[in-house]
């Protein structure tokens, strides 16, 4: 349905959106990429990208992401702990 990446300024992929990785608003879609984010590439035989960005955007809003925080001095978020973050929200929601 979506595939993740580590986002680099001289790479190649696309990505239909991006979600913040470091500091306090980890989790955080965006349309924008910066120094410290992964790429959001989505199916879109499967789901749109613009409904998938809000939908990640809203499960932000939750403050779900902040459980999966890892980090001491500058919290990160991988992109295990996102998928699994999601999955997570998702299981409990139905």
């Amino acid at each position: 349905m979506f595939v993740l990446h580590t986002y680099h300024p001289n790479s190649t992929l696309e990505a239909d959106f991006y979600i913040q990785s470091k500091g306090s608003n980890a989790g955080k879609p965006m349309k924008t990429p910066s120094a410290n984010c992964f790429g959001v590439l989505v199916d879109q035989s499967v789901l749109l990208p613009t409904y998938f960005y809000y939908l990640v955007e809203a499960v932000y809003s939750t403050g779900i992401f902040k459980k999966y925080l890892k980090g001491s001095v500058i919290e990160f978020l991988t992109i295990e702990d996102f998928s699994r973050a999601l999955n997570d929200y998702f299981s409990r929601s139905t």
